[in-house]
């Protein structure tokens, strides 16, 4: 066996739906890819997790859950209708 090196992905689990026109079409994803370096006895990866917003054929990554704890996150979204902004820096999550 090869050692795995950082961006290799080890699996997906996906999720599909059947539209209209009974088609199935891939509605999320999650995906699990190494994070950085293998050791002896260690293999950092991350999650993301896909979505498919309306409109379009292929999920995008919504949440990224990195191997040393820290979240990703592109665009926050609330059913309120609020948005919010994560800053990596102060780990301050902003929501207006």
């Amino acid at each position: 066996m090869e050692e795995t090196q950082d961006g290799d992905r080890f699996g997906d689990i996906l999720f599909y739906g059947v539209g209209s026109d009974t088609n199935s079409a891939q509605s999320a994803r999650i995906n699990i890819t190494q994070d950085g370096a293998a050791g002896t006895t260690r293999c950092p990866a991350k999650i993301d997790i896909l979505t498919s917003p309306g409109g379009t054929t292929a999920p995008v990554i919504h949440l990224t859950v990195r191997a040393d704890g820290g979240i990703e996150m592109p665009t926050l979204r609330t059913t309120a209708g609020l948005t919010g902004e994560l800053w990596n820096d102060s780990g301050t999550l902003k929501i207006s």
